[in-house]
Order: structure tokens, then C-alpha cells, then sequence
């Protein structure tokens, strides 16, 4: 007998100074952690950690009672709620076990009932103990991801059964299955988070083109967003992207060129969000002003800033400009870059088919004006590109 008590006191310290250690753990993971979740996590390990290390004290100090098995079945439950929180949150779940708990409840409260009218016969709350195992057993198999813990509640069944003669001893080791499921739950969390980790650096170039993406996704949306704000304007930069992609297309060129292209000539007007919109109303001519070209200006100021567009500031910047040499910057030739070329093309041609130079033209007759001036104001082989383009799509 001597025998069980000094491995009982054994046991006892080696659990207290287990869930110390567990509790020094996920302290410091709660002091670290950078996000709410990981805080959220942390305390309740920090609480099911005391409520462990109370159980196994009020356990141990009460020696032989058959008081152990109602304040182990509360330990049991404890646990159970505290952990079922904490995997509420490394799943991002909502479950809620009500059932459970309230049949836990009801299994405390009947061992309570019995100690206080008297029954000593420890076999009746060995039975209660062991069925508040089931219940948590059951809980944790019809939890996703989580059927693993149910082991515990086995072992320590098996635990209280074959220890049975000795009860601290017993009720002592069923608690040790219930410290793994706390290091399970911590564990969880931070594979799951060296997992998102790793997987964000395997897809990192995806996960910033998709972030790209979005942020594209959203001035374009403000930039047409702007010109919806003026009948002379509307859909103007959509429409020139569209124009714009299918010259890119008749001239045969790379995919992501042609994805320059289209979203270069989307950007293109980009200097007009910060241009004074009460001047521009449907005022074409002040919109064609010397002052309004600023608007050049202004977006290659916007592009200059950013590494990510500012491989469409030669579009920006030069798609006022002709091969003749007479735009703003007076740059000519092949020295103004493919894609600023098509854009001005396309720019020209919305333009006039939209009526916003003059008079609305017809595709036919806009189409004939900028082939006037092809080989002075634009591209020959752009214009003729735009021919293909125009013929194939609307049968002019």
C-alpha cells in the first residue's frame, strides 16, 4: 500500500509539473501571438490548464473519497468545453455540443446526489465516470478532425477499470489521456499555421498576381466609374481596351503583350482622376485644351509610383503623341513605343465613332479618316490592323 501511495505522489507531481510547463507554453503563445485567433487560443489553453492542475491537486488532497470521481467527471468536462472552443477556433467553426454538456451536467449532478445521501459504494461512480468518457468520446467522433481525441476517452476508461482497487491512483491516471488532448489542440494550431505558411510560399507568385488582379479589378472600375460621370465620356477607356486588344490581336503578338495592351489602354486616361471634373462636364473643347493634356502628366506622376503599373506608363505617357512628331512630348517615329501607338489609334477611333472630336461618324467614315492619315499621324501597319480588326467584327 505504501508502494501505491509513493507512485501516486509521483504521478502527481509529474502531472503538476507537465501541465506547468503546458501552461508556461501557452502563456508565452498568448504574450507572442499577433493576431485576436491565436490570443483567443492561448487563453483558453491557458484556462483548461488551470482547471487540469486544480483537478489534479483537489484530487490528490482528497485522497481515497469517492469525491474524486465527481471532481474528475467536472475535470472531463471542463476540458472538454475548453478544448471544443479552442478548435472552434483553429477550424474557424461554430459547434456548439449542448446536448453533450447538459448530459455531462446531469452525470456531475447525480454523483453529487449520491455522495450527499450517502452512497459510499465507489462502483456507482466509477459507472457515472466512465459513461461521461463515453459522452466526451462521442462528442469528439462526430467532430470533424477531431475523432482522434476520442482515444483518449478510451484509455482512460481502460485506465479506470484496470487501476480500479486503487482510486487516487486511477482517477489520477485517467486525467493523463486528457493532458494530450491540450498539446494535440496547440499542436494543431501551429501546423496548420506552418502549413499556411508553407503553402503561401509554394503559391506566393499566385497569391500576389491575385492581389494584382483585384487591385486592377478595382481602378479600372474607378476609372469608369469617373467617365459614367459624363455622357461624352462614358465607357470611353473600356471601349478603347476592347479596340485596343483586337489591333493587338491582328498583329499577331504575344498573349502578354496583348494583356499589356488591353490594360495599359484601360489605364490610359488614368490622369483624369485628378483633373478638376467640374471644368470637364460634356466640354469637349476644354477637354482638348492645352490645360486638359495635363492629364498626361498627372497619370505618369500616379504610375511612377507603383511597381506594379508602372510598366504601363509608356502607354500613359504617349498616347497623344504621333509618328509625325507633333504631339506634346514631340517624340516620333519608332521611338514611340508598339503599345502607346495602338492606344492612339484606338483612342482616336472611339473617339470619333462615339462623336466626341465632332459630329458622331459612322464606323465606316471614322475608319476612313484615320486612314487619311495613316503614315503621318499613326502607324500604317497599326491602322491597317484596325482595318482587319473593324471588317471582322462589325462587317462595316
Amino acid at each position: 500500500m505504501v508502494e501505491v501511495e509513493k507512485i501516486t505522489y509521483y504521478l502527481f507531481l509529474s502531472l503538476l509539473s507537465g501541465t506547468f510547463f503546458y501552461f508556461l507554453l501557452v502563456v508565452v503563445f498568448f504574450i507572442l501571438g499577433k493576431t485576436v485567433r491565436v490570443k483567443i487560443i492561448s487563453f483558453y489553453g491557458v484556462l483548461s490548464s488551470v482547471a487540469y492542475s486544480s483537478g489534479i491537486v483537489g484530487i490528490f488532497l482528497l485522497k481515497d473519497s469517492v469525491l474524486v470521481y465527481v471532481l474528475v467527471m467536472l475535470v472531463y468536462f471542463i476540458k472538454f468545453v475548453f478544448e471544443l472552443e479552442m478548435y472552434n477556433k483553429i477550424y474557424y467553426s461554430q459547434v456548439r455540443y449542448l446536448g453533450y454538456y447538459f448530459v455531462l451536467l446531469l452525470l456531475i449532478l447525480f454523483s453529487i446526489v449520491l455522495f450527499f445521501i450517502g452512497v459510499s459504494d465507489k462502483i456507482f461512480y466509477l459507472i457515472l465516470a466512465i459513461s461521461a468518457n463515453v459522452v466526451i468520446g462521442i462528442g469528439w467522433i462526430t467532430t470533424r478532425n477531431l475523432a482522434i481525441l476520442s482515444i483518449s476517452n478510451g484509455l482512460s476508461i481502460i485506465l479506470l477499470l484496470l487501476l480500479y482497487d486503487y482510486l487516487t491512483f486511477s482517477v489520477l491516471f485517467s486525467l493523463v489521456p486528457y493532458g494530450m488532448n491540450s498539446i494535440y489542440m496547440i499542436a494543431k494550431e501551429y501546423s496548420l499555421a506552418l502549413k499556411s505558411l508553407k503553402n503561401i510560399e509554394e503559391n506566393i507568385d499566385d497569391l500576389i498576381n491575385s492581389q494584382v488582379d483585384q487591385f486592377k479589378n478595382f481602378l479600372f472600375l474607378l476609372i469608369n466609374r469617373m467617365e459614367s460621370r459624363y455622357d461624352s465620356r462614358k465607357n470611353h477607356s473600356l471601349n478603347v481596351a476592347g479596340i485596343s486588344e483586337g489591333i493587338a490581336r491582328e498583329l499577331n503578338l504575344e498573349e502578354k503583350v496583348v494583356n499589356l495592351v488591353r490594360e495599359g489602354a484601360m489605364m490610359h486616361d488614368i490622369g483624369f482622376l485628378g483633373i478638376d471634373h467640374r471644368k470637364l462636364s460634356t466640354n469637349v473643347t476644354y477637354e482638348e485644351s492645352e490645360d486638359i493634356v495635363k492629364h498626361v502628366v498627372i497619370g505618369k506622376e500616379i504610375l511612377e509610383k507603383s511597381n506594379v503599373f508602372i510598366k504601363y506608363l509608356p502607354i500613359v505617357l504617349y498616347h497623344h503623341e504621333f509618328i509625325d512628331g507633333s504631339g506634346p512630348e514631340g517624340v516620333k517615329g519608332k521611338m514611340i513605343p508598339l503599345p502607346a501607338r495602338i492606344v492612339t489609334v484606338a483612342d482616336k477611333f472611339e473617339r470619333l465613332i462615339n462623336g466626341r472630336d465632332s459630329h458622331k461618324l459612322s464606323i465606316r467614315k471614322a475608319l476612313e479618316f484615320i486612314k487619311k492619315y495613316s503614315g503621318v499621324l499613326y502607324d500604317p501597319e497599326v491602322v491597317k490592323a484596325l482595318e482587319r480588326y473593324i471588317f471582322k467584327r462589325f462587317y462595316y
